[in-house]
């Protein structure tokens, strides 16, 4: 950010015209993948690049800033050449587990080795489980299980992150698209209830299930435009 705040410094100095107005609007959409970046809010997936004791310290104030009473499970991979060490200094204290994964590069440390050293580590620290994966799918898994609805945090290496990021994005569609038959199968319930009901003009009757079908769809597609916050589920199924 201080980067570009300078250069459109410079460009002003040579003429530029640059509003105030776009600059904030610049920055305040711009995206940085692997950043503390929000993979899914329910439960909460994080996904940070972070790969050295500076980054990972930055990583952990932002946990204790905005997650302060939560237990984390970590879904970790690091660099044998990394200090890792120091790395797990500043996570141990929010860890609920680790689920440990081998990056794809030469000089990875083995899932096994990393989930051994963190065992060592807790000690004293915290009671945080670690376990090891042999693929990024499986580790996603089992991060997500262990979390229990809590959040989870990939982290260690950014060799890493585009296969988490691949990985966790397929594993969100596969969800959405269950969670979408499911409705289906739910909200087609509603051909076989044979009540009817008169319309305004008094005359001519319709299925109540019509009316209950236009109801949850409406609930559904104009959830987002609400001016509260409304529970579409409970909404659709009352």
């Amino acid at each position: 950010v201080v980067m570009v705040l300078e250069i459109i410094r410079k460009l002003k100095e040579k003429g530029w015209s640059i509003p105030e107005t776009a600059v904030r609007e610049g920055l305040g959409t711009v995206t940085w993948p692997a950043r503390f970046e929000i993979l899914r809010k329910k439960p909460l997936f994080i996904c940070d690049g972070s790969h050295n004791p500076q980054c990972i310290e930055a990583l952990e104030n932002n946990l204790s800033t905005l997650l302060p009473d939560e237990k984390i499970v970590f879904l970790m991979g690091v660099l044998a050449d990394k200090e890792y060490d120091k790395m797990l200094r500043y996570l141990l204290p929010h860890a609920k587990a680790f689920v440990c994964l081998t990056p794809d590069n030469p000089r990875a440390l083995a899932a096994e080795k990393l989930a051994e050293i963190i065992r060592k580590s807790a000690d004293n620290v915290c009671d945080a489980a670690a376990f090891a994966e042999k693929s990024i799918a499986d580790g996603g898994k089992r991060a997500l299980l262990l979390a229990g609805g809590g959040p989870v945090t990939a982290c260690g290496s950014l060799y890493m992150m585009g296969d988490v990021r691949k990985e966790f994005l397929k594993l969100a569609d596969k969800e959405r698209l269950d969670n979408f038959f499911r409705f289906i199968l739910e909200i087609d319930k509603d051909k076989f209830i044979g009540r009817q009901t008169y319309l305004s003009d008094g005359v001519r009757k319709e299925n109540d299930a019509e009316h209950a079908w236009h109801m949850a769809i409406m609930a559904w597609l104009l959830a987002d435009y609400a001016n509260e916050k409304i529970d579409v589920a409970r909404t659709m199924i009352r």
